[in-house]
């Protein structure tokens, strides 16, 4: 049952960080210095890193809660585990792709960010 409400906030924060990618909600988050505008750099790597984000994370949850159906606590993997399933899949190698480069680009929007974030 730990394992199955696990997997339930894993896969809550996950589609937190893709309505926040997709609604550019985490704009809100940047206070630009100086009262200048964002970076249109910072936008596109800040929405395709949050919804790659979130889309890993709920990967990770669906697997806890696969976990907790079969009451095989085995099965509860971490990322790399998530990653391995989802290379199975028939477009697998496309999806890993693009969740790569969107764990990419949310790294470089995570850079891009210190110039905009408060202290």
């Amino acid at each position: 049952m730990l394992i199955a409400v696990a997997g339930l906030a894993v896969i809550g924060i996950g589609v937190y960080h893709i309505v926040k990618g997709v609604t550019r909600k985490f704009e809100e988050d940047l206070q630009a210095t100086g009262g200048g505008n964002v970076g249109r750099a910072v936008v596109v790597t800040g929405v395709a890193g949050y919804v790659a984000k979130g889309l890993a994370l709920v990967g990770v949850g669906v697997l806890f809660g696969w976990a907790a159906i079969g009451a095989d606590p085995e099965k509860a993997t971490g990322m790399d585990g998530a990653i391995k399933q989802m290379a199975t899949l028939p477009a697998g190698t496309v999806l890993l792709v693009v969740v790569g480069v969107g764990l990419i680009l949310y790294g470089i929007y995570s850079i891009l960010r210190s110039r905009y974030a408060s202290m």
